[in-house]
């Protein structure tokens, strides 16, 4: 019976972050300019469903404990995936570091003793659990659009008004979507019309990345989003969960 909170990764999920992973290695050998924010993160943001943990743990952890040493990874309750109506896997039943505690169960139990490496890389990690001491997800049937209005404005002044210069999100592709609806600037969109409308009605691929460049002094309602681009091989299809990383 599938899970009806929080489900975790499918296998087909482990290998599409595993593949992340090589391309995030590979941008590295080539010194890829369109990704250097991505391998040099200041901060790491991640949504606290364990699927997206499991994301970042599998996707990014090498490389942020590469780079960083002793890498953290903040959890970041607003970066959830958007609750629809009837969509129980966006709620949770974990605060605090119980949520750490059931993403490393999952992770176990996804690779059932096959890559210790995994295990290792979300030890060396470091997690700032306090965003989510207390509920942090919707308690309700669906999120009506005044309350999703107000959490994007919420997950936005996070970014636009953090210390950190380049960040990286780990989230959900309904979220990030209606993220780029609401604050893709007008002259991005004007200047390109193709690309915008395809990231405001599709949907990042899973573990697909999106390249985001933010600028603060146009505040929450001026059309934050001034650049936009698609990294690593990512596409826009139908359905998906993907990777934002932002400068600012």
């Amino acid at each position: 019976m599938a899970r009806t909170t929080d489900h975790p990764l499918s296998s087909k999920g482990r290998q599409q972050a595993e593949a992340l992973s090589r391309r995030l290695v590979q941008a590295g050998k080539q010194a890829d300019a369109a990704v250097e924010q991505l391998l040099h993160p200041e901060a790491v943001y991640v949504s606290p469903l364990s699927r997206a943990i499991q994301t970042a743990v599998i996707a990014l952890g090498p490389t942020v404990t590469k780079q960083t040493g002793l890498g953290e990874m903040v959890l970041m309750a607003n970066a959830r995936e958007k609750q629809n109506f009837g969509g129980l896997d966006t709620r949770s039943t974990k605060i605090g570091v119980d949520v750490l505690q059931n993403s490393l169960n999952e992770l176990r139990a996804l690779y059932d003793g096959e890559d210790g490496e995994v295990l290792q890389t979300f030890s060396n990690l470091r997690f700032d659990a306090h965003d989510v001491e207390d509920r942090w997800w919707f308690d309700g049937m669906a999120e009506s659009p005044s309350e999703m209005k107000d959490r994007m404005q919420e997950f936005m002044s996070q970014l636009l008004y953090s210390p950190h210069r380049t960040m990286v999100v780990v989230g959900h592709s309904h979220f990030f979507r209606a993220v780029f609806r609401a604050f893709l600037s007008e002259d991005f969109c004007a200047e390109n019309q193709d690309l915008a409308t395809a990231i405001c009605s599709k949907k990042l691929m899973n573990c697909g990345v999106a390249r985001v460049e933010l600028d603060p002094k146009r505040g929450i309602t001026g059309g934050p989003i001034i650049g936009a681009e698609l990294v690593l091989e990512t596409r826009l299809d139908a359905d998906g969960a993907g990777l934002m990383a932002c400068c600012a």
